[in-house]
């Protein structure tokens, strides 16, 4: 799981408060029956208020450090790695790690964003997503 976490940087939680959130998504989807092997974030936004944060980084999406760091610690395969997302950004992402698709969810920004450059899929929601990769 990739995540930008900018509320850090931009002073709304901390750092601690991110990994609590991100272990009880963590637990909520593996539930549900998901497998999640780690958890990457990005506290980081050039525009944040609090010093260390407040940086332009190879991590934030849609930039791709997370996927390089995932891949280098669990030896994925990116061309063979799907990417689902509520906004725009998450597909570019895909995009940007030659990933073999990104799907955008139309739930959040999703409905009302479009696919960037003929890149993508559009999803109603995770299930679907999870669907349209096993029918890939």
């Amino acid at each position: 799981m990739v995540t930008n976490q900018s509320g850090v940087a931009r002073g709304y939680f901390s750092e601690q408060d991110a990994v609590i959130v991100n272990n009880r998504v963590k637990q909520l989807l593996e539930q549900d029956g998901a497998c999640i092997d780690a958890i990457y974030y990005c506290p980081h936004h050039p525009k944040g208020v609090v010093e260390g944060y407040n940086i332009d980084c190879e991590c934030r999406k849609p930039n791709i450090g997370m996927a390089i760091k995932a891949k280098n610690e669990h030896q994925i395969d990116l061309s063979e790695s799907y990417m689902i997302g509520d906004k725009k950004i998450d597909v570019e992402f895909a995009l940007n790690a030659n990933m073999k698709n990104g799907y955008l969810l139309a739930t959040g920004h999703g409905k009302e964003e479009e696919l960037p450059n003929n890149y993508g899929c559009k999803a109603k929601n995770i299930l679907d997503a999870a669907k349209q990769i096993l029918n890939d």
